[in-house]
C-alpha cells in the first residue's frame, strides 16, 4: 500500500487529542488484534463513549477493565486536561451516548485463549499427525503466540511466510506489553520463514537482510524444502496456494486447524469450508479451535449496565434489534442507526 503524503498522528492510552476544541481520550481495550482502542469523546452535550472492538475474556482483559474505570472516573481529562465548570457539570451527569460493539450479542460461548491452549495440549498429548496446517487471521497476535509456543514446547517447527515474519518483527520492536515480546522472530529458533522467489518489495529485502545479519539464514526455507522436512512442523496459512500444495508431502499424515476470529457479517464468510474441501482428497481432517476476539452477550450487557449511558447505539453487528429487546423497559434508550441517516439527540 502507498500511504505517501499522509500526515500520521500516533497516540497512546491516556493522551488527550484535541480536534478543534473537541477533546478525545484514547484508551486500550483487549481484543484479538493488537492496538485496539476505545475512545471517550468530550462534547458540548456530554461525554460520548465508543468501545471499539473489545472483549473481557482475553489474556489482556485487564485493559478493558481499565477502560471501564476511565469511563467511570474520567481521571485523564480531570487531571491532565483543562476542564471548565460547564464541562465538569456535563461529566457529572454521566455518559450521554455509548456506541457499542455488538458483534456477538446474539450468541456466545464461554471461552478464553487459555481454553484454546488447553485444547491444543489435549491434541498433542496423543498426536498421530506429522504436520499441521493452521489458519487464523494474521493480525491475531494471541493466536500466533499460542500456536507458536505450543510448537516450541513440543519441539516442532513453526513455519510462516516472509510477510508474516516482517509483520511480527515490527510488533516485537514496538512492543509495549510483555505479551507482545514473545514469540520473538529473531530469538526463537523454532520459527522458520518461507521465502518465495526473488525480492520484489523493500520489506522483503529488509527481513531477509535482518535474518542474514543475525546469523539466522538457516531458518529461511524454500517451498521445495517442505517435502524433505519429514514431520513435526506447523505451516501457517490463510489459503491453500498452488506452490504449497505442490511441495507438501501428502504421503504423511496431515491435519488442518481453523482458528480464525469470527466475522461480524455473513458477507465476510471466511474460506475455511473451501480449504476443508480442497484437503479432503488427501485425507486431512479438520479441527476448529478458537476463542473469539469479541465480547460475549453477558459481557456486553454487563458493560453497558455498568456505564449506564442515556443513549445506546449498537454497531458492528447484524443483530442490533437484540439490544432493543434486552434493554426494553430500562432507562437506557436504544437508538438503532440507519444507513446514511444522521442521529440527533
Amino acid at each position: 500500500n502507498n500511504f505517501n503524503g499522509l500526515n500520521w498522528q500516533t497516540f497512546r492510552t491516556g493522551d488527550i487529542i484535541d480536534i478543534k476544541g473537541l477533546k478525545i481520550i484514547p484508551f486500550h481495550v483487549d481484543h484479538s488484534v493488537p492496538g485496539a482502542y476505545g475512545f471517550i469523546i468530550y462534547t458540548s452535550a456530554g461525554p460520548v463513549v465508543y468501545t471499539g472492538d473489545f472483549r473481557r475474556h482475553g489474556p489482556l482483559s485487564n485493559m478493558t477493565e481499565e477502560f471501564l474505570n476511565e469511563i467511570k472516573t474520567h481521571n485523564t481529562i480531570l487531571t491532565k486536561g483543562e476542564t471548565d465548570k460547564q464541562q465538569k457539570d456535563l461529566i457529572s451527569e454521566g455518559i450521554k451516548v455509548l456506541i457499542c460493539d455488538g458483534t456477538k450479542i446474539h450468541k456466545g460461548i464461554v471461552e478464553s485463549e487459555q481454553l484454546v491452549e488447553e485444547n491444543l495440549e489435549k491434541l498433542f498429548a496423543k498426536n498421530p499427525f506429522d504436520f499441521i496446517l493452521v489458519k487464523y487471521d494474521r493480525i491475531d497476535w494471541d493466536r500466533f503466540r499460542t500456536f507458536s509456543l505450543m510448537a516450541k514446547k513440543y519441539g516442532w517447527k513453526y513455519i510462516i511466510t516472509e510477510m508474516d515474519a516482517y509483520f511480527y518483527y515490527i510488533l516485537n520492536r514496538k512492543a509495549i506489553y510483555e505479551s507482545m515480546r514473545e514469540p520473538n522472530i529473531l530469538k526463537d529458533d523454532h520459527i522458520y520463514i518461507l521465502k518465495r522467489g526473488t525480492v520484489r518489495y523493500k520489506w522483503q529485502e529488509k527481513i531477509r537482510q535482518i535474518l542474514y545479519k543475525k546469523g539466522k539464514s538457516d531458518r529461511i526455507l524454500d517451498y521445495r524444502d517442505l517435502g524433505s522436512l519429514g514431520g513435526k512442523f506447523f505451516v501457517y496459512i490463510t489459503y491453500l496456494t498452488k506452490i504449497l500444495m505442490k511441495n507438501l508431502d501428502f504421503s504423511r499424515r496431515g491435519l488442518f486447524i481453523s482458528s480464525s476470529i469470527d466475522p461480524y457479517s455473513e458477507e465476510f464468510f471466511e474460506n475455511t469450508h473451501t480449504i476443508r474441501k480442497e484437503l479432503e482428497p488427501y485425507g486431512i481432517p479438520a479441527y476448529r479451535v478458537q476463542a473469539s476476539g469479541h465480547a460475549t452477550p453477558h459481557d456486553i450487557i454487563n458493560l453497558i449496565e455498568e456505564i449506564k449511558p442515556k443513549f445506546l447505539i449498537p454497531i458492528h453487528t447484524e443483530h442490533s434489534k437484540y439490544f432493543g429487546k434486552i434493554f426494553q423497559g430500562s432507562d437506557i434508550k436504544v437508538v438503532l442507526p440507519s444507513k446514511y441517516q444522521p442521529i440527533e439527540f
